[in-house]
């Protein structure tokens, strides 16, 4: 199931489809929002995959102006993880005697930083000159919980997708600029994210998903899921160690 919101000219609308179908108002199906269907649980989203899969549901007819993030209102901000897939911690820039982390590195975004997949990124030169990039695979929590167990931390997934983790290099590495690197993340614009939701069942994270990232129509990042650090069960469960996470 693949989930998402756009804006069409009367307003914010969240949508739902079964690979290769039209999308249809997630509202004919009883949510008005990703949020509100991801926070009315699993009993609900089933209800929702029955649905579509037996064709119910209003289609989308109009043609959005814009899509939007799939999840444009997260219950706080984003949790990120640092240096996690081994090609992208740079061994040119890491000093010989720092190590690779032995476990999973935590920053935050905040929600103002998300933008639709195709939405523009703001740069201000007068801010910071080095934009950089980096592909992500972003994990949306459908049960909330405390001190989760690596074994059972799969359950609190929902789904997944596709994200930009955009960075002020100046802003969040360079000393000059005390190495301020919750802002040089977190600056307007700077999480790109989607088109949609895949819900955990349909998106094959268990083996190894390849992500491309292009600047330009230039192939400048390619990796793979099976290269990550700490997998996707231990990193939920490290971050809920003594902090509820929320659905979402």
């Amino acid at each position: 199931m693949l989930l998402g919101t756009v804006r069409l000219p009367d307003g914010i609308v969240a949508v739902a489809q079964q690979t290769g179908q039209q999308r249809v108002r997630l509202s004919s199906l009883g949510h008005e929002s990703v949020r509100a269907l991801i926070e009315a649980g699993p009993e609900a989203w089933q209800r929702v995959s029955d649905d579509l899969a037996h064709g119910r549901g209003a289609a989308l007819e109009e043609t959005p102006i814009a899509t939007l993030p799939p999840l444009p209102d997260p219950p706080r901000n984003i949790f990120c993880v640092g240096l996690n897939y081994k090609s992208h911690f740079d061994e040119s820039r890491r000093p010989p005697e720092v190590p690779v982390p032995a476990n999973p590195v935590f920053f935050t975004k905040p929600f103002t930083t998300l933008v639709g997949h195709d939405g523009n990124i703001e740069v201000d030169s007068s801010i910071t000159t080095k934009v950089d990039w980096e592909a992500e695979v972003a994990v949306v929590l459908g049960l909330g919980g405390k001190n989760i167990p690596e074994e059972r931390a799969a359950e609190h997934v929902f789904g997944y997708a596709l994200a930009n983790d955009v960075s002020a290099r100046d802003l969040q590495l360079d000393e000059a600029a005390a190495r301020q690197w919750f802002k040089g993340k977190s600056l307007d614009t700077f999480c790109p994210m989607g088109p949609m939701i895949t819900t955990a069942g349909d998106a094959g994270l268990t083996g190894s998903l390849r992500v491309d990232l292009r600047v330009d129509g230039v192939l400048k990042q390619s990796f793979s899921t099976g290269d990550m650090g700490d997998a996707v069960a231990r990193i939920v469960s490290s971050l809920s160690r003594g902090m509820r996470l929320l659905p979402g």
